[in-house]
């Protein structure tokens, strides 16, 4: 795989990257590709710009940029209005023809000491692997980008508190179909603080380390939404896999937390201080899965399978009957047909299973993952990436 490696990264040599960057045209599509030794415009893939940052410099508002598959040695900030696009192999002419799954394109911290990728409003960023960087993988400071189809990983802070993304102030980002995973921080891999909310989709946090909170630390007002998301193979030294503490808000729509370990405390949902945890069509299969005030109003679980029991209404305490549990080869969390999950979850029709499959039995919601009204969003065995998402 190419590696892009930036040659100019002195201030003398300033002027000659203003020179760079002005060549690039300002265009509907910029192309960007590792090995181009063309005049750097962005006009075609021939021509294409070698940075993504010098892409991101010029782009217009609306227009999109496409990056070739490669490894790109860059910190990468985000624009308004502007899409950034990976997975192309470098000769496509539409958009529906690129592969993310197949054609890897990397973002690597060139300065370790800043966030790989720095959001914004109004951006999206689909199909990147963002890793390398030793303060966050993906800052979201007061931004709200779109975040698809991307995997944040081997993002290490020592010091400090998150690693893989870090969201302050009111932001709000959205992941849809990422894979967060073997990152290490001295608290959490996903750290929401302030009154900041992201929403996670059809997403797998796994194989990350932290002092606490491993997977998930709330803060403060922080009010972050997972729905259709795995939580597994975290490892936490102190605390909960999922950590909330302050006057956070926690909302968990059928997720899957299992094979999570804690050392000292639990290691599945930790609540403390004066935070909220609401959870509905779930599956809590750590030990405890569970670690709250059953009296406490601020906690409610329902319609949920908890490893050691939790009250609330259609709560149970059964072996969840995934169907392959973790091996050597992987794993696959879809439940099996006469899983206790399989029809358990809330009966109200607006939670419904989408699809059969990846649902189960009816069309009553399943617990878990694969449950409920978003559960057509998993990619189905017929898609070229589902190695990516049911057998990592």
């Amino acid at each position: 795989m190419a590696t892009y490696r930036p040659g100019i990264v002195i201030a003398g040599v300033l002027f000659c990257f203003y020179a760079f960057s002005t060549q690039i045209a300002s265009a509907g599509i910029l192309h960007v590709r590792p090995d181009a030794t063309g005049d750097a415009s962005g006009s075609d893939w021939e021509n294409a710009s070698t940075s993504i940052s010098a892409a991101l410099e010029v782009a217009s508002y609306g227009d999109e940029i496409w990056v070739a598959a490669g490894t790109y040695q860059d910190n990468v900030e985000l624009k308004p209005g502007i899409p950034l696009l990976g997975g192309f192999t470098g000769n496509e002419t539409l958009v529906e023809e690129r592969d993310w799954a197949r054609n890897e394109t990397s973002i690597q911290a060139e300065q370790k000491d800043q966030p790989t990728v720095q959001g914004a409003d109004e951006a999206l960023i689909d199909g990147f692997t963002i890793s390398g960087s030793e303060y966050a993988g993906l800052l979201c400071d007061s931004a709200s980008p779109l975040i698809q189809n991307c995997t944040i990983s081997n993002n290490i802070r020592g010091s400090g508190y998150s690693s893989g993304i870090l969201c302050n102030g009111t932001a709000a980002p959205q992941l849809t179909n990422c894979m967060i995973t073997r990152n290490f921080a001295y608290e959490s891999t996903l750290l929401c603080q302030d009154a900041s909310s992201p929403n996670l989709i059809n997403c797998i946090i796994m194989e990350n380390e932290g002092i606490a909170g491993a997977a998930i630390t709330c803060d403060d007002t922080s009010k972050p939404v997972l729905q259709n998301c795995i939580i597994m193979r975290n490892v936490s030294s102190t605390n909960g896999t999922v950590y909330c503490k302050g006057d956070s808000f926690l909302t968990l729509i059928n997720c899957t937390m299992v094979w999570n370990y804690g050392d000292t405390r639990a290691s599945g949902v930790q609540c403390q201080d004066s935070a909220s945890l609401s959870a509905v069509n779930c599956i809590f299969w750590d030990l405890p899965g569970i670690d709250a005030d059953n009296d406490n109003e601020k906690i409610s679980v329902t319609w949920s399978n908890i490893r050691g029991g939790f009250e609330g209404i259609g709560n149970i305490d059964a072996e969840p009957g995934f169907m392959e549990s973790w091996t050597v080869l992987g794993f696959d969390l879809r439940l099996i047909e006469n899983s206790p999950c399989v029809d358990a979850g809330n009966p109200d029709s607006k939670w419904n299973d989408s699809d059969l499959p990846p649902g189960q039995g009816g069309a009553r919601c399943d617990m878990g993952a694969y449950g409920g009204p978003l559960n057509h969003a998993w990619i189905n065995p017929e898609d070229t990436g589902i190695d990516k998402w049911l057998r990592h």
